[in-house]
C-alpha cells in the first residue's frame, strides 16, 4: 500500500482454483472426501454422515456468518456441493446429482421452492462470506512463494 500497488484478485478463478480456490480448500478445510468437479468451479464431495442441524451449525462457524436455509432433505446428509457466492442459480442442476445438501453464498427466493420440490437441503452463508476463503489463501500463497507483502481486507458485509 505504501507503493500504491495493489492486486484485485477476481472471485471466479478463485471459486474453482483445486487448491487455494474458495470452493476447493473450503471443502478440504470442512473434511470433505472423493472431490470432483461441479459444473467448472463448484466442488461436489462427501463427508462422513451427519445430522444436518449439525452440518448447518458447522458451516456458520467455519464461515462466521449466519446461515439462511431450506431444509427439505433427510435429517441425516454425507454428501454436498459447494459453489460459492451468486451458486444458487445452480440448484436445479445439483438436484440432479443425487446429493444430500448444496451450499452458497446467497440467494433468491425461488431456492425455496426448488429445494422443497427436489427435496434437497438449500444453505446459503453470505455471498461475501463464502468468497474469503480464496483470497485469504492467494494472500497467504504469495507472502510466502514470492516473499511478497500481501494484506487481506476484510470489510464487513452481512449479504
Amino acid at each position: 500500500m505504501e507503493n500504491e500497488i495493489s492486486l484485485l484478485a477476481y472471485h471466479l478463478p478463485l471459486d474453482g482454483h483445486p487448491e487455494i480456490g474458495n470452493n476447493w480448500l473450503a471443502a478440504k478445510e470442512l473434511g470433505w472426501k472423493e472431490l470432483e468437479v461441479f459444473d467448472q468451479i463448484g466442488v461436489k464431495g462427501t463427508f462422513e454422515p451427519v445430522e444436518v442441524e449439525v452440518l448447518v451449525a458447522e458451516l456458520e462457524a467455519y464461515y462466521s456468518h449466519t446461515a439462511t436455509v431450506a431444509l427439505a432433505g433427510s435429517q441425516e446428509v454425507s454428501s454436498g456441493i459447494l459453489l460459492s457466492g451468486g451458486g444458487y442459480r445452480w440448484l436445479p442442476k445439483a438436484a440432479k446429482e443425487t446429493v444430500g445438501c448444496f451450499i452458497t453464498g446467497n440467494f433468491d427466493e425461488p431456492a425455496w421452492g426448488v429445494a422443497h420440490e427436489e427435496e434437497i437441503h438449500f444453505l446459503a452463508l453470505g455471498h461475501t462470506a463464502t468468497e474469503k476463503v480464496g483470497p485469504r489463501a492467494l494472500a497467504s500463497h504469495l507472502s510466502n512463494s514470492f516473499k511478497v507483502r500481501s494484506n487481506f481486507l476484510d470489510i464487513p458485509n452481512p449479504f
